[in-house]
Order: C-alpha cells, then sequence, then structure tokens
C-alpha cells in the first residue's frame, strides 16, 4: 500500500529515534558514541515531524483556533465578525454546507444542525404558498439565534420566506395557551395580569425575511 493508494491514510510517527537505532548493522549496536550521533539527527527529523503534524492539525477544523480559523473562514467565504472561536467553528462548518447546497428541505436541516451547539432541538415545516418554518425548541444565546437564521438565510432558494421562531425561556415557562378542554389557571404559562404583573409566561421570538 502506498501514499498514493485511495486507502491510505497518514499518521504521525513518535518513534524516529527507536526505529533509526534498530536499523543499526549488529556490530554497531552495541557503540554508545555511534548511537548518540544518530540519535542526535534522529531526534531533529522528530522535531520536524512534530512541527509537521502540529501544522496539519491547527488547519483541521475541530483543532484550529484564533488565526488559524480566520484562514479557514476566508478560505470558505465566512467572516468571523465578532463571533468567539467556538461560535466561528459553527459558523464555518455551515458555511462549507452552504457553498455545496441547492437549497433543498434536507440541506437546510443540515446547515441548521451544523450551525447550532450539539444537542440543540429544533423542527422543520412548511408552509403555503412558499415558506420553510424553523423553531428553535432549545433555548439559545442571541449570538447563536443570529448565527443560525444568517446560515438559514444564506441557504435558502430564492422565492422561498423563512421564518425562524424560537424560545426566550425554558418550555416549562414559555406562554401557552390553555387548550381546548377549557381554561386553565396558570401564573407561569399565562398571560399577567393587572394584579400581577410580573407573572405569566414568556413569549416566543421570531425572525423573518
Amino acid at each position: 500500500m502506498g501514499a498514493h493508494d485511495p486507502l491510505y491514510t497518514a499518521s504521525k510517527s513518535t518513534d524516529h529515534v527507536v526505529r533509526g537505532l534498530a536499523r543499526l548493522l549488529q556490530q554497531y549496536q552495541s557503540s554508545p558514541y555511534l548511537r548518540g550521533l544518530l540519535t542526535s539527527y534522529l531526534n531533529r527529523i522528530q522535531d520536524l515531524e512534530n512541527a509537521l503534524w502540529e501544522v496539519i492539525l491547527y488547519r483541521l477544523l475541530p483543532n484550529a483556533s484564533g488565526i488559524q480559523l480566520d484562514k479557514l473562514g476566508k478560505i470558505v467565504g465566512r467572516g468571523r465578525g465578532s463571533l468567539n472561536d467556538s461560535n466561528y467553528v459553527l459558523a464555518i462548518q455551515a458555511e462549507i454546507a452552504i457553498n455545496r447546497s441547492d437549497g433543498t428541505p434536507d440541506q437546510m436541516i443540515n446547515i441548521a444542525t451544523l450551525s447550532l451547539p450539539p444537542g440543540d432541538v429544533f423542527t422543520y415545516s412548511e408552509a403555503y404558498p412558499a415558506v420553510a418554518l424553523f423553531f428553535l425548541i432549545t433555548v439559545e444565546t442571541s449570538v447563536n439565534i443570529a448565527l443560525l437564521f444568517q446560515s438559514l438565510v444564506r441557504s435558502k432558494p430564492g422565492g422561498v420566506k423563512l421564518m425562524l421562531n424560537y424560545l426566550t425561556a425554558l418550555p416549562a415557562d414559555s406562554f401557552t395557551f390553555s387548550p381546548i378542554a377549557g381554561p386553565v389557571a396558570s401564573t407561569t404559562q399565562g398571560f399577567s395580569d393587572f394584579y400581577n404583573p410580573g407573572t405569566g409566561g414568556f413569549f416566543a421570538g421570531s425572525l423573518s425575511t
């Protein structure tokens, strides 16, 4: 298997000294001077490989930070703005998907997933005549909501309206109407009133194009 084999994968070598010394002819294996000289050269080779792998690893999106992220963002066409590293990683990985997207629902759902921290939950639906509806159920920071909305705007097809609804508080504290069966008194999820203005549920937020 060679370097041009499609199944070939490179891996970091951490034992240049050990492998190099093992290749000495038998009559030189016990020579401390030759082993010491060879070790000094092999240590330099190991240092060079370590440095090369740092360059390789820091160019991979999950490992990049700071200026490495700025360079990756420039390559894919997504500027940092005021985003910190963790949010900028989300923006870049979403941009990679956007650059390959045709605006299909599945692709937009994938872009939404890439634009959010792992574990966030959202739903997707459609409305007549051409509306894509996203509802972010997990409560997120305003920065991540803005990042998600920007990514979805960049990925949606022309002529399609985008609506992004999101919770501003946990579901247990969010506003909801009573069920059809009858009214239910609630100081945490209903309307506030004149006597208790500080009660009631939190309304959802909404962004649209």
